[in-house]
This record gives C-alpha cells, structure tokens and sequence, in this order.
C-alpha cells in the first residue's frame, strides 16, 4: 500500500476500505500500521484500524504489536469484528496475543466469542499440526486442566498424536513420549480400545543406534509400568512391538528395548522372542554364521539363568530359522559364545550344553 502514501484525503481513503472491505482482502500488518501513522484516531479507533484486515493472522500480530498502547490507555476492542482463523495460524503469535486478553480487563460480552475464536483455533490444528498444539499446551501447562478449553486442548492433542502415529509422521521418540503423556489423561482409552494399545507397532527398528537408544531410554524411564497402565489390552501392545521384528538385525534391537543385556526380562517377555522365531523367518541379510549366533547368544543366556525355561522351544524355534546344516553351525557357534573367556558371565550350565549337544 505505498499508494496510500500518496494520497491527500487519507480519512476518506480509510472510510472508503472499511466499507469496500472485499476489494482489499489481502491487507497485512504493516498497511495497518501505515494506515494508524496517517489518520486521525478520534475519527478512526485502533478497533476500526484492526478491523480492515480480513486475515486472522495479519489481525493479531497487529493487534500484538499495539498491545501495550491498548492496555495503557484501556482502547476498547470489539473482538466481535475479528476476523476468523483460517487453516494456518501462527501459534507463537498467538500466546502473545492470549497473554496479552489475559492482562486486558475481563469484559463477559466478549467471554463467549473469545472462547469461541480459541476453540476455532484448535480445530485448525487439529491432525495438521502436532507441534503447535504441544506449543500451545506448554504456554497452558499452569492453567485449571479441567478448565473446558484445557480439556478441548487436550482432546484435540489426543487425537492429533494418533492420526500422526497412524500415518508413521512421527519419530520413534515422539511416539512413546505421546503414549506416556496421553495415557495420564485418556488411561481408559489405552485400556479399552486396541486402536491405541497399538500405536507403538509405529516404531521403527532400522532407526540410527544413537537415536533408538534415546528412545530405549524414553521406554524405559522411571517407573512407567505398561502393563498396569494398559491392562486387558497390554498383549496387543506387547504384540505389535514384537511383530515389527523382520531381522535379526531387529531381535538385537528388541533386547535393548527390554534391557535384555543388563537383566533378566522375565518369562513373559522371553515368549515374546521365542515367538518371533517361531512364526516368521527372520531376514539374515547376509550375516554370518557367527554374527547370528552372537544376536542369538544374549537370548539364550537368559533362559539359561532362569532354569532353562522353555529351552527346548527356543531350540526348536531357532532350528527353524536355519537350514539343519545351518543349525549345526548355529549352535556349536553359541556354545562358543558361551565358553570364551571374555563371556564367561554368559556361560551355560551343564544342563543347557546338554540339551544344545544333543540337537547339535
């Protein structure tokens, strides 16, 4: 609008936009501010100014960046004439200009529509933009959580999170940091419906070492218990996790997720493994003998300090996934494992090396 500045009759220049406001669709911030520099303000409010712009976004920041004269000299704004959000929304924006109705004498006439512009807001984010709702839940974080736009804020992430992890948009990290965040609120919903019990079969175990260690850190932080939290429906959730394993590349990566290495994961969990070689053959991708024997070994230790349980399917799982002349080799090759000096934490009792003879 740098016509504007050549223009002589600017008052009625401005009368002439407010009441042709759809020939002017695209007025931004700064033909804003360039029109409040020019006119007289007993004629034309700060309200009427605002008012021009038919873009949400153009509206607040204007309204952001007079914040302080709006709020010093008490200027009345009639949030009735504010345009409604469209599909983007700049949401640091925004909390500035939430924090600054926050510091505005409350005026009730306009409760209802602000509330309304706030909801509007979150429906624009809703399954388009993840990162701007937790934004947004941060600037909200000490306000009542059972206040309805907190609940609406929260319903809204909730659904979000889940569209996202359907459609594989998020990373490993975020997924379970959504599923611990969302099941504090919605535990009945991970509870009752398989939907979201299987929302961490997203995960993906090709993932850098480096970043699915944060994510084994994220899984198994605190004392955050799965089961308990999941209840009736904890096995689906056990299940997808174990059904992602296609390698053996992948088992490696399933006994870090369950610290196979650092303790004994107990029985439910060894199943679990047994399981995968049970029902698939997992992909070698052209390991050797001895380099799947050693992804096989972690998992033999632990049945062997907890009695040998359920060994013998182990065996019989692990045959197989191998010719029987590859077998042969497989498990002389763990029984090596299991013997070498810098493993002896791993060795066999006399019982496993028994049984492993006997199908060598």
């Amino acid at each position: 609008m740098t016509f504007f500045n050549k223009i002589e009759l600017k008052q009625e220049a401005v009368e002439f936009i407010k009441n042709h406001k759809k020939l002017f669709p695209n007025l931004q911030f700064s033909d804003l501010k360039l029109i409040y520099d020019h006119v007289n303000h007993n004629v034309f409010t700060l309200d009427d100014i605002l008012t021009l712009t038919s873009d949400f976004n153009e509206y607040i920041k204007a309204f952001c960046h007079f914040g302080d004269t709006i709020l010093k000299y008490n200027i009345s704004i009639d949030f009735s004439r504010c345009p409604k959000p469209k599909d983007v929304v700049d949401i640091n924006l925004f909390i500035i200009y939430i924090d600054l109705l926050m510091k505005m004498p409350f005026d009730k006439k306009y409760s209802k529509i602000l509330i309304e512009q706030y909801s509007n807001v979150l429906d624009k984010f809703n399954k388009k933009d993840y990162k701007s709702l937790k934004v947004l839940k941060q600037y909200t974080q000490n306000y009542d959580s059972k206040d309805p736009l907190n609940e609406k804020l929260n319903d809204v992430i909730h659904s979000t999170g889940k569209y996202f992890i359907e459609r594989d948009q998020f990373s490993n990290l975020e997924i379970i940091e959504f599923i611990q965040e969302d099941a504090l609120v919605y535990y009945k919903d991970y509870e009752k419906e398989k939907d979201f019990a299987v929302l961490i079969g997203h995960i993906d175990l090709d993932q850098t070492d480096d970043e699915f260690e944060k994510f084994c850190q994220a899984f198994n932080y605190g004392t955050y218990n799965y089961c308990e939290l999941l209840k009736y429906n904890f096995n689906y959730f056990m299940n997808a996790i174990f059904e992602k394993a296609r390698t053996f590349e992948h088992l490696e990566k399933l006994y870090k997720m369950f610290r196979l290495y650092q303790q004994y994961p107990g029985r439910y969990v060894i199943d679990k493994f047994i399981g995968i070689l049970q029902s698939k053959k997992l992909e070698k991708q052209d390991l050797s003998i001895s380099d799947l024997s050693w992804k096989m070994a972690p998992l033999y230790r632990s049945v062997s300090n907890d009695n040998n349980y359920n060994l013998d399917k182990l065996m019989k799982a692990t045959k197989s996934n191998f010719s029987n002349e590859e077998t042969d080799k497989v498990f002389i090759s763990i029984l090596n494992c299991f013997i070498e000096d810098d493993l002896n934490e791993m060795d066999f009792d006399d019982d496993t090396i028994g049984s492993v003879m006997i199908l060598v």
